[in-house]
């Protein structure tokens, strides 16, 4: 009597040990292709420990193989223990009632969970992983918007609603390497087994999003910006111009206003008093929109000037821009080209212009006159006007002409100092921008006009501006 006692006290002792086994460890079944440090092991084993999968009769898992659309539909009529009898016949054509998988193919199509196109299942068709998305988005009634963005993941894709819920679910965190989902790519057994696992078990979700060498690079552009630098380069907000040759050594070019360093790529502005009052950095390709999106939050302006937008963050008192092109229409760039820090306080980029130093031109014929940089080349004067710089695909000219011309409707109506009425036009094309002023008075067209590098003007800006609003005309 009491050997039958203690084996009942054995064998109730052994039920409870495989029963925690089972719940707290899963299901202790090993498939022969899903190795102990395989990714997706843990998954796999709960799967199996709730009835959900069970492999194949050769005791693999396959777990690489992309999913058909019939191993989906039995996997989710499992999932969600749904009832497979008495349902109605789903009426595909590649579907018959002798089909294996009828009941499971005839539930999911009852319950809307799938659909099929063009009036037939595609039993053996994969799953692309925007299509797991979306069923899996119906099956869970998932909802949500995610925070950030997959960047091969557009708000107009197909899929986008139901990858954004799967994510904002954390169901799925994509591709950490390059932030991508790939909705057109076919979804592995294993994959699926994860998303799966993720939504039936919390603990299976991750605790976090991975973060991608792109969005780590643009942290780094923003802890170097608070300190008013950027990575890679000492030069500081506010160096002197004997600073910036210490840290990169002699520049490629440079001017009063700018040092430039091509190799490198670097453009450095100064401000009249010789301080460096901007750093930009060329080729910057690696980043995307989205990158800065992920890793920054949403910016806190984004400005559109001469066929770029920049996008804008505030650093304290600095301001972390990223530059993209346009591309056509109101379209621009996904991907940044350059990156610049500058001072957020506009007379702190610029600072008051002296113009005590600045060279004379006054023109005898027609009596107008101009004050422009000193270090600026002036050369081939006429009767009618002079260039006042040329260098390297920049020129900067001021003429006349008894003339009163006819302006286009884009040219704009600007007040000079003088308080004379001018019109202005500025644009780029071709990797030059135009900057053209003109004013007309008794039967005489003015013209102050340049051609330059995008980074000329950048840098000259405020300086062509001061030139055009103190346009003099004698008497």
């Amino acid at each position: 009597m009491l050997k039958n006692v203690q084996f009942r006290i054995m064998l109730s002792t052994a039920v409870i040990i495989v029963l925690l086994s089972t719940q707290n460890g899963y299901a202790q079944v090993t498939f022969t292709d899903v190795a102990r440090d395989f990714w997706a092991k843990e998954e796999i084993e709960f799967l199996n420990g709730q009835d959900v999968i069970s492999g194949f009769p050769d005791g693999e898992f396959r777990p690489s193989e992309s999913i058909t659309r019939t191993q989906a539909a039995a996997m989710l009529v499992r999932a969600l223990n749904l009832n497979t009898e008495n349902r109605p016949d789903p009426g595909f054509h590649d579907i018959s009632a002798k089909f294996h998988a009828y009941d499971v193919v005839a539930t999911v199509a009852d319950e809307g969970l799938m659909s099929g196109s063009g009036g037939n299942f595609r039993p053996g068709e994969t799953l692309s992983r925007g299509q797991m998305a979306v069923i899996l988005k119906r099956a869970f009634d998932l909802s949500g918007e995610w925070d950030r963005q997959f960047r091969d993941i557009k708000s107009d894709h197909w899929a986008y609603s139901a990858i954004q819920a799967l994510a904002a679910n954390r169901i799925t965190t994509g591709y950490a390497t390059d932030t991508t989902f790939r909705a057109s790519l076919p979804t592995t057994r294993a994959q699926f087994s994860v998303f799966l696992a993720r939504q039936l078990e919390e603990t299976f979700k991750p605790d976090e999003f991975p973060i991608s060498e792109a969005e780590r690079a643009v942290l780094a552009l923003h802890e170097h910006a608070v300190a008013g630098k950027l990575p890679h380069i000492n030069t500081h907000l506010n160096a002197s111009f004997a600073d910036v040759v210490q840290s990169l050594g002699s520049p490629y070019t440079y001017g009063l206003t700018y040092v430039q360093y091509f190799e490198e790529g670097y453009f450095i502005g100064l401000n009249p008093s010789g301080n460096v009052n901007y750093i930009w950095v060329y080729d910057q390709g690696y980043l995307t929109l989205t990158d800065l999106i992920n890793a920054l939050g949403q910016p806190d302006r984004q400005d559109i000037e001469l066929g770029q937008i920049h996008t804008i963050y505030r650093v304290g008192e600095y301001e972390l821009g990223f530059t993209r092109n346009h591309v056509r229409n109101d379209q621009y760039s996904e991907q940044v080209s350059e990156v610049f820090l500058r001072y957020h306080d506009v007379d702190k980029q610029f600072y008051a212009i002296d113009r005590s130093s600045w060279q004379t031109y006054e023109n005898a014929k027609f009596g107008y006159r101009v004050n422009f940089p000193s270090h600026w080349s002036s050369s081939s004067e006429s009767a009618d006007g002079i260039w006042l710089h040329e260098e390297f695909n920049t020129y900067v000219t001021v003429f006349a002409r008894e003339e009163e011309q006819a302006l286009p409707d884009y040219y704009e109506p600007i007040t000079l100092n003088n308080g004379k009425r001018a019109y202005f036009f500025e644009t780029e094309q071709y990797g030059s921008v135009s900057y053209h002023m003109v004013l007309v008075e008794d039967g005489v067209t003015y013209h102050f006009s340049a051609e330059m590098p995008p980074y000329f003007y950048e840098e000259n800006q405020h300086i062509l501006d001061e030139i055009m609003l103190n346009f003099e005309l004698r008497g």
